[in-house]
């Protein structure tokens, strides 16, 4: 009988050790938004005559009174900004509330035409 030869014991395989990971990078945090200002549920109201010239902060709402029974329409003068936030044209008495525009600087006058008046008629922005 042939001896059998012996195994020869394997080493066993040394294991590849873990390369280090990367640290996971830092996610930038998200820039905070900026607020935005909440408008008054019901802005300021004036109440100028149709034909008078008035001053009023921007964002006011405007109840003209003295509108004749016939109406009045107002349209923007020729060449000059339109402050308010429909028109031009605007059909009063319906709506009889117009509100100036937002973002209008203070200190500037817009003029406008209406139909019931002689002259034109001015608001001031407060």
């Amino acid at each position: 009988m042939a001896k059998r030869k012996a195994k020869a014991k394997t080493k066993p395989k040394p294991k590849a050790k873990a390369k280090p990971r990367p640290k996971p990078k830092a996610k930038p945090k998200a820039k905070a938004k900026p607020k935005a200002t909440p408008m008054a549920p019901n802005p300021p109201t004036v109440n100028p005559h149709i034909c008078s010239n008035f001053s009023a902060p921007a964002g006011t709402a405007i109840q003209w009174v003295g509108i004749p029974p016939s109406g009045c329409v107002l349209t923007q003068e020729p060449g000059g900004p339109w402050p308010f936030n429909i028109g031009p044209p605007i059909n009063l008495p319906a709506p009889s509330t117009v509100t100036i525009k937002i973002g209008l600087p203070p200190g500037t006058t817009y003029c406008f035409l209406a139909s019931c008046c002689e002259k034109l008629v001015c608001i001031t922005i407060l």
